[in-house]
């Protein structure tokens, strides 16, 4: 080796200041960092302080078509955003646990959030390298292939450039022992930096001499800076007291309108928010589709059809088209019902009026089963039997399920099954959550809202 090869020692903080400037879009503005808080230019290093809003954890309760826009800026996570009624475990049944879900990917389960622990890449053994990017020699798993190496070992070979030449480096893997080294100093270093330019402690070659540094050291420059990686958005870099970091804020940029429906809640996200992502409630209109009019209810009774409040203006003194089976012994004593045209008041000095409802959903087991009782002032059901039969054997019960004084307006939410009633409905919903069965659903006997006044007409 030649003794007037020139060597010398260099960092990687020497390199921050030797970059050119420019618009570099992953730099970090005040716009970028929490308000109040500061943080160094790594171009100017001017200090500078941030203008990201602080917003305050808020919980808000969207009504039917309200519109709520998360505003712009920084968000604990801890706001929220509802609506109202139904709640969401009801809406999100599932058997899923976080180890059935995808590392970090999130899932909701019965109402609850579920983030994954399922590492998916480490069992799929994924990977990028091909076997050009692996030494010849040398040997890897990637992507569930074994693949053998094929690039180059290059050789050590030193090598002189004069004043104008240049050299190729070849493909393949080097060793790092071989030099490259140029013939005329002052040619190879032209330069404009000047003792200003450099960080004190350190020295640089212009032109072909060696510059002792005095700028004030980068450590020092950088120790009042005052954000950590969570204050900057995770698509910016910024200079802080630890030198050069990428922000890992969460953002929420474009993202589209979110819709929530009855019983929803919307928990805001912790990070930057772009100020357009929309929380919308679904409208009462949607979520009301119904055909009565004010005609077919009755007067002084109200209801909801289509998003609008529909007050009754049916006037029904007799029931000429009332169907029905039952005798005045059906009926608790001194109350009143319509039967085939017929006004019956009752004699039964017992509280239970005789009734049997059986229909099952082996045609549909996803499909839920509807009982509507004879009356709308029905108190509760004496028995209520819910049978589980195998949809691939329908003639074996796998299960059998018994109620006793189902009451009006009572909810039962079993982990195979739902029943749902509605005070002041005489609807009675059994839903079926297993797909491997159906149901058949059987109804014994009910009684009635005992009102205190005489000759009261059960409808």
């Amino acid at each position: 080796m030649k003794t007037n090869n020139l060597y010398w020692d260099t960092n990687n903080g020497d390199e921050l200041f030797r970059r050119k400037e420019g618009v570099d879009s992953k730099r970090a503005t005040e716009e970028d960092v929490l308000i109040n808080l500061g943080f160094r230019d790594p171009f100017s290093r001017e200090i500078k302080v941030g203008k990201m809003p602080m917003n305050e954890a808020l919980d808000v309760v969207l009504e039917y078509g309200e519109l709520y826009t998360i505003p712009k800026g920084y968000h604990s996570g801890l706001g929220t955003v509802r609506t109202q009624e139904l709640s969401l475990g009801q809406l999100t049944p599932g058997t899923a646990i976080d180890e059935d879900i995808a590392e970090n990917k999130v899932a909701w389960v019965n109402g609850i959030r579920v983030v994954g622990k399922l590492k998916i890449n480490k069992n799929n053994m994924e990977g990028t390298a091909t076997e050009n990017d692996i030494v010849v020699g040398k040997d890897a798993w990637v992507n569930g292939k074994h693949i053998y190496g094929k690039m180059p070992v290059i050789l050590r070979e030193d090598t002189v450039l004069y004043a104008g030449d240049f050299y190729k480096i070849p493909r393949g893997y080097h060793g790092g022992e071989a030099i490259v080294h140029a013939a005329d100093l002052a040619i190879q270093t032209p330069a404009t930096a000047g003792p200003q330019d450099i960080v004190a402690g350190k020295s640089a070659w212009v032109k072909g001499k060696l510059i002792v540094g005095e700028l004030e050291p980068l450590s020092v420059t950088l120790s009042v800076a005052t954000a950590s990686i969570s204050d900057i958005r995770k698509s910016k870099t910024a200079f802080i007291a630890n030198g050069l970091v990428t922000g890992t804020m969460n953002e929420y940029l474009n993202r589209p309108q979110t819709l929530l429906t009855a019983g929803q809640t919307f928990d805001i996200p912790v990070g930057y928010h772009d100020g357009m992502w929309r929380i919308k409630a679904d409208s009462l209109y949607n979520q009301t589709q119904a055909s009565a009019t004010s005609a077919d209810i009755r007067k002084n009774k109200t209801a909801w059809v289509n998003g609008a409040l529909v007050y009754g203006e049916m006037e029904q003194e007799i029931s000429p088209n009332s169907p029905g089976t039952a005798e005045e012994k059906d009926l608790k004593k001194g109350k009143i019902a319509w039967s085939n045209g017929v006004k019956l008041i009752g004699t039964n000095e017992y509280d239970s009026i005789s009734y049997a409802f059986n229909e099952n959903n082996s045609d549909d087991p996803s499909s839920p089963i509807v009982c509507i009782m004879p009356t709308h002032r029905w108190n509760s059901i004496n028995t209520l039997i819910i049978e589980f039969f195998d949809v691939n054997d329908p003639n074996r019960r796998v299960q059998k399920v018994v109620y006793s004084d189902v009451v009006s307006g009572s909810s039962r939410i079993k982990g195979t099954h739902s029943v749902v009633t509605t005070l002041g409905s005489p609807r009675v919903v059994v839903t079926n959550f297993d797909p491997n069965y159906y149901i058949e659903v059987s109804i014994y006997g009910y009684d009635v809202v005992d009102f205190s006044e005489e000759n009261e007409e059960v409808r």
